[in-house]
């Protein structure tokens, strides 16, 4: 099993470094947002699955806490009311 798991990151590696050399002077521009989508040439894919990687985790994240938020004041809201305080 770890041999061929070896094997399917090689691939995966020499396909995302095995590029053409790029002159990065063609990526340059005035407009810095250009510049930077001309040099992800060949990686726009990989850029855009690490921004939605990203925002998923980000989601998760929030819901955890909301969800956490939701089953510690919930049992607290009901106990406030079953409570008798002595006067």
């Amino acid at each position: 099993m770890g041999q061929i798991h070896y094997e399917l990151m090689e691939v995966i590696l020499t396909t995302f470094l095995s590029t053409d050399s790029y002159d990065l002077k063609k990526s340059v521009s005035e407009n810095r947002l250009l510049g930077m989508w001309r040099m992800m040439t060949g990686f726009r894919q990989v850029y855009l699955g690490a921004a939605l990687t990203l925002g998923l985790a980000a989601i998760a994240k929030t819901a955890t806490f909301l969800l956490l938020r939701y089953l510690v004041v919930r049992p607290r809201a009901a106990l406030k009311f079953h409570v008798s305080r002595p006067e």
